[in-house]
């Protein structure tokens, strides 16, 4: 089998990716969130002892550190992505990079720059993830492929068996 999948990468298949990586698998929502509710938690407890002085004070200056700068954060991110999707040129979508994938190996060619092809070997991806309009390999842990549905030259379907069949089954994983 010998399955080709030429990438045209848009912003809403970057955004899905960048939100998917960011919050569900690298977890990145947890801090801020635990900042935020120890700063509520530290607000409340100074509007109980609302009787004390300068304790209403306190307690509206931490309610708003606490969630000020946790929506800051969020707010950055999405910015930040917006951004990156625009210098990339992705509102129409653009072909970026073409996957062949075979029994042996998995081959990455760049489509916007001329450089040399990426061999990886089955053995040495980190993961795959299947989610609803995509499939995610991953090369390392900070290095993923995305490969949208409907642009391989076989079923989605087809794909994620020759993935899964060739990867060991606590890298496979899916989100449908």
């Amino acid at each position: 089998m010998h399955y080709t999948v030429h990438v045209q990468l848009n912003a809403k298949s970057f955004r899905r990716f960048t939100l998917f990586d960011t919050f569900f698998l690298k977890k990145k929502w947890v801090s801020p969130c635990v900042f935020s509710l120890i700063f509520l938690f530290f607000s409340a407890l100074c509007f109980f002892f609302i009787h004390r002085e300068q304790s209403a004070l306190l307690g509206t200056v931490l309610l708003i550190v606490g969630l000020g700068l946790p929506a800051a954060y969020f707010l950055q991110f999405f910015l930040q992505m917006h951004d990156q999707s625009k210098r990339f040129g992705l509102k129409k979508g653009r072909p970026v990079y073409t996957v062949e994938l075979d029994e042996q190996h998995i081959v990455v060619h760049n489509d916007m720059k001329k450089e040399r092809s990426l061999d990886l070997k089955w053995k040495k991806l980190f993961a795959a993830w299947r989610v609803k309009d995509a499939i995610y390999l991953y090369a390392a842990p900070h290095h993923a492929f995305i490969l949208p549905s409907g642009q391989s030259d076989c079923t989605d379907e087809e794909l994620w068996k020759l993935i899964s069949s060739h990867m060991a089954p606590d890298k496979v994983h899916s989100k449908l």
